[in-house]
């Protein structure tokens, strides 16, 4: 007899357990239902889905959706949350996301409550995982942009440095023909003018080649120090996309 017992309440038990489970499904295709009637009287552009302010609006418009939001304990100052959590690709919430949403919302454990933080939680990791990009981006930037600016200075140092022992040696060779061309006037007066104008022209000459000898050599140093920065600016970029693949597999 008490086999025949267990045997009657086991069989009883899952023949509850079975109704409820149709039970279940009935109820959960009629507040479906329900839910799909709502979406298209809240869309009223008829576009197929549902945005910002068509949802405020049909809070306010359609009874049995302002009803709904009520028994999920959700007012006004929700609406932001709520349309983020249905709009998952930014154009609008559809049929499917809504219903399946809303019905989820009534029916699960969780509160309302608990899932608005759950989804504030992950958009503040989405957004801290941003701003951390664009800030080793930033940084970045202003290390090449420091780094551009010194070998900026260095060369106009070196330039000055150039110019500066190129001037004293042009004037002292001047400074020495001067002197030499008017001992030799003093000293002979045999020296004719073709000859001075002749003199003047090589000097001229000399010092043109001189002006052009080292306008190729900081030309040159301007060019070597452009490939450098150049192949710098190059490995710093490669550095950079690689912490940024590091950090997005860290991430993962």
């Amino acid at each position: 007899n008490l086999i025949v017992a267990v045997i009657v309440d086991t069989y009883s038990c899952t023949r509850d357990v079975s109704k409820i489970a149709r039970d279940m499904q009935v109820e959960e295709a009629a507040e479906k239902k329900i839910l799909a009637k709502i979406f298209h009287r809240i869309d009223s552009d008829k576009s197929g889905t549902v945005s910002f302010e068509e949802l405020t609006v049909g809070a306010k418009r359609v009874p049995e959706f302002g009803n709904w939001l009520r028994v999920l304990d959700i007012d006004s100052n929700d609406f932001q949350e709520l349309f983020e959590m249905l709009d998952l690709h930014d154009g609008g919430a559809t049929e499917h996301v809504f219903v399946e949403a809303l019905y989820r919302m009534k029916h699960t454990d969780s509160r309302t409550a608990t899932k608005f933080v759950k989804h504030r939680v992950r958009e503040i990791d989405g957004r801290t995982f941003n701003l951390q990009t664009q800030i080793k981006e930033l940084q970045e930037s202003l290390r090449l942009c420091q780094d551009a600016i010194l070998l900026r200075l260095d060369s106009q140092i070196l330039l000055l440095q150039a110019s500066g022992s190129a001037s004293p040696q042009t004037e002292s060779c001047g400074s020495a023909r001067d002197m030499e061309g008017r001992h030799e006037g003093k000293s002979s007066s045999t020296v004719s003018m073709p000859e001075e104008e002749k003199q003047e022209e090589q000097h001229e000459k000399a010092q043109e080649q001189e002006r052009k000898k080292d306008k190729e050599e900081e030309q040159e140093q301007e060019k070597e120090e452009n490939e450098d920065e150049r192949e710098k600016k190059d490995e710093r970029v490669e550095e950079r996309e690689d912490d940024t693949e590091r950090g997005a597999q860290l991430w993962m």
